[in-house]
């Protein structure tokens, strides 16, 4: 074969299943699959990213507040994106799953692609009559340049299996009344297979 069919072989698309070289299976669409999960932008064109954001003026030192998530039915929730940013810190952001509570305020995530589909996710800001539960630490803010998500510290996204129910709980330590506190998360809800490579 002429050197010039090989190199044009090589690049035609390769779709089903491999064999490694340790002989176990593989299939190259799922690995297109799988790199396509790490870009959001995709999700946006596909009309599956959503943007969500609360802002809180003038909280109390001390204050103490919570939202209620439930994650779509059938789907998975990607969060790309968390951001928690304040007028002045400490501010401390928690996850608490496995809780009882009685939820708040609903507040619809918007579509990236505008008019795009809502999203199945529901998020309730003042959620009440929290107890119970296993409480994982995300975040602890100092001050307005700190916004470092302990979840996206390594660049990857966090992944919720369909039927996730979550409590966040977010502490003003600072002094006196901080001036603002906003949380904002950007996901996408996709199906993942669990027979993936």
């Amino acid at each position: 074969m002429a050197e010039e069919e090989l190199h044009l072989k090589h690049q035609i698309p390769k779709v089903g299943r491999r064999i490694r070289e340790n002989a176990q299976l593989w299939n190259e669409a799922d690995w297109g699959f799988l790199q396509d999960l790490n870009d959001p932008r995709g999700h946006v064109f596909r009309k599956r990213g959503f943007f969500w954001s609360h802002l809180r003026e003038n909280v109390a030192n001390g204050d103490v507040y919570y939202y209620s998530v439930v994650t779509s039915s059938t789907k998975h929730t990607i969060i790309y994106t968390r951001d928690l940013s304040a007028g002045e810190g400490p501010v401390k952001l928690e996850n608490i799953i496995g809780a009882t509570y009685t939820p708040g305020t609903a507040i619809a995530p918007i579509n990236l692609f505008a008019g795009g589909p809502s999203c199945d996710l529901a998020i309730t800001a003042g959620a009440t009559g929290v107890s119970g539960g296993v409480t994982v630490p995300v975040d602890f803010l100092f001050g307005a340049g700190n916004k470092a998500a302990v979840a996206g510290s390594a660049g990857l996204p966090t992944i919720f299996p369909p039927n996730t129910t979550l409590v966040l709980k977010l502490t003003n330590e600072a002094v006196g009344t901080n001036p603002g506190i906003k949380l904002a998360l950007a996901f996408a809800e996709i199906v993942i297979p669990d027979d993936l490579v």
